[in-house]
């Protein structure tokens, strides 16, 4: 009797111990899954102010952007002799042969000062090859040209949103992309051809 009794108390004992251990377990759980909700909430607010921080930057970047007559005039003037080909390529969809042209005509325009006139150049080269896909290619080109050329640009905002366009697009922040391509479409001197490829590269990136 006596051992039947010791028997069944040692089973309540273990039954209490088991009810008290998975209890455990199950509270462990619910602090460890609070702890990732709470890390994950940190990271989206932390996200959101860095993203909201980079919007503040791109904007204020944009608003150091000269756009003035004179650049106005300088560039049409410019036209026929740079980017005649150019704009007849991009305007028949010859992206590939359009991205080169503005490529090859960045170190032309670099050697005559006209740093302003050549950055666009170089912007709508890049913007073209993303569009292509060819964003390694892009990321090459900028990185190229801040290594080398930064003396030359380093005054001129319209050539860091580029470095922040590339960064939005490994990202996938299309709002960032947008808001970039929008200052670009803004505050760049641009022909016809030009305005309406990077409308349709927002449509369609």
């Amino acid at each position: 009797m006596r051992a039947e009794v010791f028997y069944k108390a040692e089973n309540l004992k273990e039954q209490s111990y088991r009810v008290e251990k998975k209890g455990t377990e199950v509270f462990a759980e619910k602090v460890n899954e609070l702890k990732k909700r709470r890390a994950l909430e940190r990271d989206l607010i932390k996200k959101s102010l860095e993203k909201s921080k980079t919007k503040d930057e791109i904007q204020f970047l944009g608003s150091l952007i000269q756009k003035d007559r004179q650049d106005i005039g300088k560039r049409k003037l410019m036209k026929n002799q740079y980017w005649k080909h150019v704009l007849l390529d991009l305007s028949e969809n010859k992206l590939n042969e359009a991205a080169n042209g503005y490529l090859d005509s960045v170190p032309k325009l670099i050697e005559k000062k006209f740093f302003k006139q050549s950055v666009v150049g170089l912007i709508l080269s890049i913007t073209i090859q993303i569009k292509e896909n060819r964003i390694k290619q892009a990321k090459k080109i900028f990185e190229i040209h801040l290594k080398e050329k930064i003396h030359e640009y380093e005054s001129l905002p319209e050539f860091k949103m580029i470095g922040y366009l590339i960064d939005a697009l490994e990202n996938n922040e299309k709002t960032i992309i947008d808001l970039i391509i929008n200052q670009f479409l803004e505050k760049l001197i641009l022909f016809k051809p030009e305005v309406s490829f990077l409308k349709k590269f927002i449509n369609q990136i």
